[in-house]
């Protein structure tokens, strides 16, 4: 095998193990980043010949592809699993009688699937709206969250 193959294989089995976001993206640097193993091989490639640097890049490019689609394909399971752990406990709390608002760490991406939560009744998004509003503008990141947030709604609602 070679050292292209015994990264690529390295880094899936890597992000394999991890289940926590963050974890993931610190042993991705592991792999991708300015000291990572693969890029270490990208750096190397001015010291090969024309032809074998042409062949050894398109290999390395080869792995970074593979690498980057295992990343997304865990990034996809682990969000996947912490919606599904929120979903529950909305549906735990909705049964014990308590009101389910949620908050912390939504945004644009993040709306949508909370929003779709039968026993949400309410989403807080007035920091993350602030902290857009430094780079948008206060009406335009309410208008998009807004939108976001009446286009599932609706979705749900139609279901």
């Amino acid at each position: 095998m070679s050292d292209v193959d015994a990264i690529v294989t390295s880094a899936v089995e890597a992000f394999g193990r991890i289940s926590d976001p963050d974890e993931l993206e610190r042993v991705k640097a592991l792999f991708l980043g300015k000291s990572g193993s693969l890029t270490t091989l990208l750096k190397g490639l001015g010291k090969l010949a024309p032809e074998e640097r042409r062949e050894a890049g398109a290999r390395i490019n080869a792995a970074k592809d593979r690498i980057e689609a295992a990343l997304e394909q865990r990034r996809a399971a682990l969000a996947g699993a912490a919606l599904d752990a929120l979903q529950a406990a909305a549906r735990q709390a909705a049964d014990l009688g308590l009101e389910v608002h949620a908050g912390h760490g939504i945004d644009y991406d993040t709306v949508e699937p909370i929003a779709q939560i039968p026993q949400v009744v309410e989403l807080n998004i007035g920091h993350f709206l602030v902290g857009e509003a430094i780079f948008v503008g206060l009406d335009p990141a309410i208008r998009r969250m807004r939108q976001l947030m009446d286009e599932r709604s609706e979705e749900h609602t139609s279901e």
